[in-house]
């Protein structure tokens, strides 16, 4: 539970970073991409091709990794 939480944690902390870097440089865009599974069915809702693209990497890897676990 606590190595779950440290992620939580650790990824809104790299959030808040990459926010303020991209303020600072003043490339601020409004973009959203929302993505996740339930149970083994990825889903999400983007407004560009790159994030979909992105997410689509992060969820086939993530996919294969829940089969293999439970496989073991």
């Amino acid at each position: 539970m606590f190595a779950g939480l440290m992620l939580i944690f650790v990824g809104m902390v790299f959030i808040i970073i990459s926010l303020i870097s991209l303020v600072l440089k003043g490339e601020v865009r409004g973009e959203v991409a929302v993505g996740g599974f339930i149970g083994p069915i990825p889903f999400g809702f983007f407004t560009s091709k790159k994030a979909f693209l992105l997410w689509l990497t992060i969820m086939v890897v993530g996919l294969a990794l829940w089969f293999l676990a439970r496989k073991i």
